[in-house]
């Protein structure tokens, strides 16, 4: 494995976990968001 190979694999495993704790922010909006709705 070359650098440039290590490089990549982290930049991929980071763009992985943003893209994962984005969508968990993203449900946990939705069901705030469904909850004001409900309490309105």
């Amino acid at each position: 494995m070359n650098f440039a190979t290590i490089e990549a694999a982290s930049l991929i495993s980071i763009a992985n976990t943003n893209i994962e704790s984005t969508f968990k922010s993203i449900k946990k909006a939705r069901r705030i968001g469904g909850a004001l709705e409900a309490s309105v």
